[in-house]
């Protein structure tokens, strides 16, 4: 998913080349041209403006696609980023440098398009009709790479907006019916401010402490000014300051005023402090239930190793039992066998003692010479 949106600033075209050409931004292979070569963009760029004439005004358009973050890799979002300038109508026949940016948890392209066309001198204007123009033009090639696409209403992953970044609907109306209200009398500068009050909302809704909702502000790219001498809280956005953008900072007290949402020191603190008894609770339930679930496996465990014992024991007297029967059996065998040995001998003895009387020595030849 890519969403697209114009960065509006008064910065000159040099200071904007060299913030997006930045090294602690992006690397070798993620910067590319066309109709200029990406080292001498600015030098190109300003050529062409003096060529036809026309320094002064308006001297660049300047675009971030923006991608979800893990959904595609560098090299992908450079990819699309320089088939989108390639190919939008809009941007024909105009210089146009394409940077990704790797520093942030999402991938994102800058795209900076001369004002003056390099083919014909034409100024390059562009109405809000063109850029939902540009932006279908940018889904339908996130289409052809297999990736999605943004719908209104809905978070890179698919969720409502209500539903993370607004403590209830009634909330979340009321801070897109003022953004809607503004675009429609012409404040499309609103754009930032929303999306400043959107993440402020979101951080608070997940934070149970001022200094977690800071990192969160940090991690979703503002810088937080909250000090407890200053009445105000001020966010600092570090992606229009580091582009040049003349405005950056916004008061939450304004945030609060303009989309009707309450973003001042005490709103948020009793926010943070609801977070935190709901984490407590909910923390309590599942230690609680983990106790329970530990103690019932320690009171299984103890009745198996019982059963195994006993089934142990039952075996052992079986075999105890087998083991007395087979010794009996042997003692009594043995005896039985000797008693019968004894019988024999004596019957054996009684027959020879009883045959030797009636034997008689048989004459001999001496006996008669006497």
């Amino acid at each position: 998913m890519a969403t697209i949106k114009a960065i509006s600033s008064k910065a000159p075209i040099r200071t904007a080349v060299q913030y997006v050409k930045h090294d602690s931004k992006t690397t070798d292979g993620l910067v590319s041209g066309i109709y200029c070569e990406p080292k001498t963009a600015i030098q190109d760029m300003t050529a062409v403006k003096r060529r036809w004439s026309k320094t002064d005004g308006r001297t660049y358009k300047h675009y971030v696609q923006s991608f979800a973050p893990g959904e595609v890799t560098p090299e992908q979002a450079h990819d699309i980023g320089y088939q989108l300038a390639s190919t939008c109508p809009q941007w024909d026949g105009y210089q146009i440098l394409i940077v990704t940016h790797v520093d942030r948890e999402h991938i994102h392209n800058h795209i900076i398009i001369n004002s003056v066309s390099c083919l014909n001198g034409r100024k390059l204007h562009l109405s809000n009709r063109d850029l939902d123009q540009i932006k279908q033009h940018s889904d339908s090639i996130c289409r052809d790479h297999g990736l999605s696409v943004c719908i209104k209403g809905k978070t890179h992953d698919g969720k409502d907006r209500e539903d993370p970044t607004a403590w209830d609907k009634a909330t979340y109306e009321r801070l897109l019916a003022a953004q809607t209200a503004a675009e429609q009398s012409g404040q499309h500068d609103i754009s930032w401010l929303y999306d400043a009050a959107e993440a402020a909302m979101l951080a608070a809704h997940q934070a149970t402490s001022r200094a977690e909702w800071c990192e969160l502000m940090s991690s979703k790219g503002y810088e937080v000014d909250w000090q407890d001498n200053h009445k105000h809280i001020v966010l600092i956005d570090k992606t229009r300051r580091d582009a040049g953008e003349r405005k950056y900072k916004a008061r939450t007290s304004r945030l609060s005023d303009r989309f009707k949402v309450d973003l001042t020191k005490e709103g948020l603190l009793n926010v943070f402090a609801g977070n935190a008894e709901r984490a407590a609770v909910i923390n309590a339930a599942i230690t609680a239930t983990s106790n329970t679930a530990d103690a019932s496996q320690s009171a299984l465990n103890a009745a198996s190793a019982a059963t195994e014992r006993q089934t142990r024991d039952r075996k052992q007297q079986r075999l105890n039992t087998r083991a007395d029967g087979s010794q009996g059996a042997t003692v009594a065998a043995t005896r039985a066998g000797a008693g019968s040995t004894q019988n024999r001998s004596g019957s054996k003895g009684g027959t020879a003692g009883a045959a030797a009387p009636r034997r008689r020595r048989r004459a001999r030849a001496d006996d008669y010479s006497r």
